[in-house]
């Protein structure tokens, strides 16, 4: 069997999910609540630390930790470690969610995109993925 055929299965999935996901929620601001935070004005990072919720309309992220990246005064990606790290999202379709687990959640608000990895699962309708 072909070791990366599960892990084209989940892009995939993924992909598809976001696709379906509430349009609505990369047109609103990302607000994040932590126990600590801090950032490096060098490299233009911003680390926050304890009890990390990321929020952008129905999408939340949670974990241990969350990096945000900033590209020309914008994020341009927020990694989320924690075991496990929390995504969850409401469809356009019905208002459903999409809910995934993961050690490491990387999240593309720009392109609408999401990267699970490490005891990664997802589920929607009820249905379970598990890679």
């Amino acid at each position: 069997m072909n070791p990366f055929k599960p892990i084209l299965g989940l892009v995939l999935l993924l992909c598809c999910l976001m696709a379906s996901a509430n349009m609505t929620d990369r047109q609103q601001s990302i607000t994040i609540d932590s126990d600590s935070a801090e950032r490096d004005e060098k490299t233009g990072l911003t680390v926050y630390r304890g009890n990390v919720v990321a929020r952008q309309g129905s999408l939340i992220i949670e974990g241990d930790a969350i990096t945000i990246f900033y590209e020309n005064n914008q994020v341009s990606r927020i990694l989320c470690v924690g075991f496990p790290a929390h995504f969850e999202q409401e469809t356009s379709r019905s208002g459903e969610k999409v809910i995934a687990y993961g050690e490491s959640i990387e999240y593309l608000p720009v392109a609408g995109k999401i990267k699970l990895e490490k005891n990664a699962s997802i589920s929607q309708k009820g249905a379970l993925d598990q890679r």
